[in-house]
């Protein structure tokens, strides 16, 4: 029975292990740092901010910049029959600085960039992958990478929207940027800007190039090989011994 268990996991760990030349996929590890819009730090949604107060915020985004007279400030938002209703997953994010009957304030006409930082120190960066689904009042106009164009665009407020992330990445810290735009209403209006993060992972660096010589893996089966043969001898020794 020990020796069974041995070898399973052996299969455990043989499938965490990167292999030398392949794709990386069998080492690939989630991006603890990356997060939707509107959740806390154990990715639950907030409730919207207090009415007339504005005092939730979001941990993890901010407003890198703004049109003029607009606010760099943040609060998480429902807009219930305007935007499409929150999940589990995320909640609307919008630029305020006091609520109004439940819903946001005016946003100025023009472009809005959100802005999220997270670090793949511990990672290579070069097998790094986001995919989600976005929204935006009123238009979604692009998500940057490190200041760089994805192609991802045309998110409206009606539907969340997919949204696919596999270059651009760099060692340590990086940033994801929504840039949203708020048509004239005429003049200000409702806007905000929802992100799922339904998956961000890359490969842990440890093991996920050279493999140091005798690897790990190798010595663990050699262990599992030798301790086999010892209790194949051991058996084979008491079936053989007179009675």
């Amino acid at each position: 029975m020990s020796l069974l268990i041995t070898v399973r996991n052996v299969a455990l760990l043989t499938s965490c292990v990167a292999i030398p030349g392949g794709t990386g996929t069998a080492n690939a590890a989630l991006i603890p740092t990356l997060f939707s819009t509107g959740v806390d730090d154990n990715g639950v949604p907030l409730q919207d901010g207090p009415i007339g107060t504005g005092a939730i915020g979001d941990p993890h985004y901010s407003l890198f910049s703004v049109p003029d007279t607009g606010t760099t400030k943040i609060d998480v938002f429902t807009f219930s029959g305007q935007w499409v209703a929150r999940d589990a997953i995320s909640t609307w994010i919008a630029p305020n600085s006091v609520t109004t009957s439940g819903q946001p304030e005016d946003g100025p006409v023009g472009d809005y960039d959100y802005r999220t930082t997270f670090n793949l120190a511990g990672f290579d960066p070069a097998t790094a992958s986001v995919t989600g689904k976005w929204a935006a009042d009123n238009s979604g106009l692009d998500i940057l990478i490190n200041g760089h164009s994805t192609g991802n665009s045309g998110a409206s407020f009606s539907a969340l929207q997919d949204f696919s992330v596999s270059s651009g990445f760099i060692a340590g810290l990086n940033t994801l940027d929504f840039l949203v735009r708020n048509f004239n209403g005429p003049g200000p209006n409702a806007t905000g800007l929802r992100v799922e993060i339904l998956d961000a992972t890359a490969d842990a660096t440890t093991g996920s190039s050279a493999v140091p010589e005798p690897s790990g893996l190798v010595l663990l089966l050699s262990f599992v090989g030798t301790a086999g043969l010892i209790w194949y001898r051991k058996r084979r020794a008491r079936s053989t011994a007179p009675a």
